[in-house]
């Protein structure tokens, strides 16, 4: 992606610094790959917090110019909660989860 838009930075905001610390092995090897390929890492917290998944969601919403929510209309959740924070804040929000089912239906004739 990065040869076809140079410009564009992949920047990984992570809730807290210990979030894979209970992970399979698997999991963690993938997520730290990932980690790798960042152009920058923010860490929010030292060790997990009740409230660390809301504030990294929070500084998501804060501090991005686009916001993509692939959320399904739940009214419970974090993503819930995420997209209800970023409508206060911006008018535009683009979900994409409706689009998904849309192209399943279409393409396979079930959700």
């Amino acid at each position: 992606m990065k040869v076809i838009y140079p410009y564009l930075r992949l920047i990984a905001v992570l809730p807290c610094e210990a979030q894979a610390d209970n992970w399979s092995f698997e999991q963690q090897q993938r997520y730290f790959n990932i980690l790798a390929n960042c152009d920058e890492v923010i860490a929010l917290n030292s060790q997990y917090t009740k409230s660390c998944m809301f504030e990294r969601n929070r500084y998501l919403v804060n501090y991005t110019e686009y916001l993509l929510a692939v959320y399904d209309g739940s009214s419970r959740g974090g993503t819930a909660y995420t997209v209800r924070y970023a409508k206060k804040i911006r008018e535009k929000i683009l979900q994409l989860l409706t689009l998904i089912i849309f192209l399943k239906i279409a393409l396979f004739g079930k959700y």
